[in-house]
């Protein structure tokens, strides 16, 4: 049996075009400089259809996850390795339905992540990032 797949990120890409699409987050704002690895205590945000602009702090980084796709998908239980955690501000829900995507900046809009998965259930919900550099590593793309 060969060994478990070392998954670092769940993110696709289309090629487009600066004259079509908006450098600009929907309530950030422009990204600020070079993408970097989130930092472990660090205060980020986002913004997200499923629950807009959200503020949250970094509680772990390098974390392997297991995310359980949906049996429709065909994938059941994927493990990522090298993933940053992070939780809600106040208790609250950092994503949400419909936040997967969501670009992760710092509180300078510096992009750190990229937003994949949320856990829900319980009393500490997170959310889980993919660190930018390797997204960006992964699919072989740059920031405009």
């Amino acid at each position: 049996m060969p060994p478990p797949a070392q998954n670092k990120v769940d993110a696709a890409f289309i090629r487009s075009s600066s004259s079509l699409v908006s450098n600009n987050i929907l309530d950030i704002g422009a990204p600020a400089g070079s993408a970097r690895n989130p930092r472990l205590f660090e205060f980020v945000k986002k913004s997200g259809r499923g629950t807009g602009l959200t503020n949250g702090v970094v509680t772990t980084i390098n974390a392997t996850v297991d995310v359980v796709y949906d049996e429709g998908e065909c994938l059941g239980t994927v493990s990522f390795i090298g993933q940053a955690i992070i939780e809600g501000d106040a208790g609250q829900n950092f994503a949400f339905c419909g936040d997967s995507g969501s670009p992760v900046v710092s509180t300078s809009n510096q992009p750190v992540g990229l937003l994949f998965a949320a856990v829900l259930g319980g009393p500490a919900p997170f959310a889980v990032m993919h660190p930018l550099p390797e997204v960006l590593t992964q699919l072989n793309v740059q920031l405009f």
